[in-house]
């Protein structure tokens, strides 16, 4: 999470799958659940910080957006927030 004077700004989810891992032989990790105002600061923050956490792991590269993974809700609103959401797709609130 990104906070500032308790506000959040954003979140991400860095996530260590370790079937999928077996399954492609790879040394692959994930991010997922994004959102974030729009201000590239504190996404590259954001993304960063996951980085960091799936390279801790010895995990050498990162694949998005997962949610947590491919057998669940996949993918990230960027636009069409006038719209509702429905089932089974992504969809967050605008952020300023």
């Amino acid at each position: 999470m990104a906070e500032s004077g308790g506000r959040v700004l954003g979140r991400i989810a860095a996530i260590e799958n370790h079937a999928a891992m077996r399954y492609h032989g790879d040394h692959t990790g994930f991010w997922g659940f994004f959102e974030c105002i729009d201000d590239q600061r504190v996404a590259d923050a954001l993304f960063d910080a996951a980085a960091g956490w799936l390279s801790a792991r010895g995990l050498t590269s990162m694949l998005g957006p997962m949610n947590p993974s491919t057998n669940h809700d996949c993918g990230l609103l960027v636009e069409g927030f006038e719209h509702r959401a429905t089932f089974m797709t992504t969809w967050n609130p605008p952020y300023d």
